[in-house]
């Protein structure tokens, strides 16, 4: 038996329909934002190379965060794709989608963002973390010749940290207190 055109047809299969390795897509951990103002949130892949088309879900906490299909963008690598979004404020829901036609992003493309959100941070928001969660039953990225791709997802959260001036104060405060009392000490030496 002659193996020879077996070979043939798969190294053509392989160069044309390259495999693409697992995609890993990332929120950071503990992005801060101060209540009563917005907080960007980057959805990451660690490589883009052959990526044409993508389809998120993310789930995220109401009581805390507002989200509107106006405060979703294209990010570093999907300038110019047509972008989709589903994103139902009510329940935390956000279904978010890209395609680029038939072109896929090129060969070594690297890490670089898919898309960005922008949360609204209610300004009674207590101070703590919340999770920015990936639902996997429905994230779905797909490569060169529409090759569907279950990527590694690595959701990540939002940080609600205090006003940067009580921060600070609070530094100050904090940090003026043993000199303010060795002036008194000196004082009272002194005396």
């Amino acid at each position: 038996m002659n193996k020879r055109p077996f070979i043939a047809v798969s190294l053509v299969l392989l160069v044309a329909f390259p495999l693409m390795a697992e995609d890993t897509l990332n929120i950071d951990d503990g992005i801060p934002g101060i209540p009563g103002n917005a907080v960007s949130v980057p959805v990451m892949i660690d490589d883009g190379s052959g990526l044409d088309s993508f389809d998120l879900m993310i789930t995220y906490d109401t009581t805390l965060f507002d989200l509107s299909g106006a405060d979703v963008s294209l990010g570093t690598l999907t300038s110019g794709w047509s972008l989709t979004h589903n994103i139902d404020d009510t329940t935390g829901v956000a279904i978010i989608g890209g395609h680029n036609g038939a072109v896929p992003l090129p060969e070594n493309t690297g890490f670089g963002s898919l898309f960005d959100m922008s949360f609204q941070i209610d300004e009674n928001a207590p101070l703590g973390i919340s999770p920015l969660v990936f639902d996997g039953s429905f994230s779905v990225i797909s490569g060169t010749f529409g090759q569907e791709i279950t990527p590694t997802l690595d959701s990540g959260s939002i940080n609600v940290v205090p006003e940067p001036s009580s921060l600070m104060l609070m530094l100050i405060a904090i940090g003026a207190a043993p000199a303010l009392l060795r002036r008194r000490r000196c004082r009272l030496a002194n005396a």
